[in-house]
């Protein structure tokens, strides 16, 4: 039963996000969260095209749940593979991705494929579709003709809020570096950094408020009643308006690269290797 699911997966459709079309009939590649793949088991859709693949680097109860969903609602020739991807690693930690996602990589290569002569859904999916998935699609875009600024060029153009972890990024920096010689992405470039880093930097609040107003969080109305005042709640205020700084500091990043994209006029479509 769908109330009993793990995690709270309900199928949901809204939320997936459509990284990569072809010109002519073929794979679609889609990002999303396990909540859009029980979407795509239950119905056999996202996006408006049939689903062929459903590659899965989120939780191993999300997989069982969602390759239950396929049985239940007979969509057994929906291709379903898992592969580990950890959601929880140290600030400091050392990944080659190279070595980490080989398997991920062969699968997803493999499931886009030209077969058949309609367009189909490839959807890869982590629980959250924030930092897992996010990171295989880089990956995956880095393999096929991209270096990591149009890879996150193509990620964040589709899917903004993506924030994989700090030892993702750096993994998806030396793998640039592997691949091409050389590296895109450098320490300035605030749209390739996580959330906490950018709340790190001393001059956050600097750079905030150096970014045009419409990039600012807009505040939240409070109607309740104020808190008592011997209650302390500086640090909690505090936290908070950092937070607010670094997410308009990203929002501005972002912009910015979507600019670039639009004047170097980055063609939308994958070069296969």
């Amino acid at each position: 039963m769908l109330e009993t699911m793990p995690l709270g997966l309900n199928p949901c459709a809204i939320g997936a996000s459509e990284l990569w079309r072809p010109e002519a009939f073929g794979a679609v590649l889609a990002v999303g969260s396990a909540r859009n793949a029980a979407s795509a088991a239950t119905t056999g859709e996202l996006l408006g095209c049939k689903v062929s693949h459903i590659v899965t680097v989120g939780s191993y109860r999300n997989y069982s749940a969602i390759a239950a969903l396929l049985i239940e609602n007979g969509h057994e020739d929906i291709e379903h593979q898992y592969f580990r991807m950890s959601d929880w690693l140290r600030p400091d930690e050392e990944l080659d991705l190279k070595v980490e996602l080989s398997e991920a990589l062969q699968a997803l290569q493999s499931a886009v494929q030209p077969m058949g002569t309609e367009d189909r859904i490839v959807l890869l999916h982590c629980d959250q579709g924030h930092n897992r998935s996010p990171t295989l699609a880089l990956s995956f875009f880095l393999y096929n003709g991209h270096n990591l600024r149009q890879a996150y060029q193509r990620l964040l153009q589709a899917r903004p809020d993506v924030d994989p972890l700090p030892p993702y990024r750096r993994g998806l920096q030396t793998l640039e570096s592997e691949l091409y010689g050389e590296q895109t992405v450098f320490e300035h470039d605030y749209f390739a950094r996580h959330i906490t880093e950018l709340m790190s930097l001393p001059n956050i609040k600097e750079l905030a408020c150096a970014c045009p107003a419409s990039f600012h969080p807009q505040p939240i109305e409070d109607d309740e009643e104020p808190l008592e005042e011997t209650l302390d709640t500086s640090e909690t205020f505090d936290a908070s308006e950092t937070f607010s700084f670094a997410l308009t500091v990203r929002r501005f990043a972002i912009a910015a690269l979507m600019a670039e994209l639009t004047a170097a006029g980055v063609e939308n479509g994958v070069m296969f290797l």
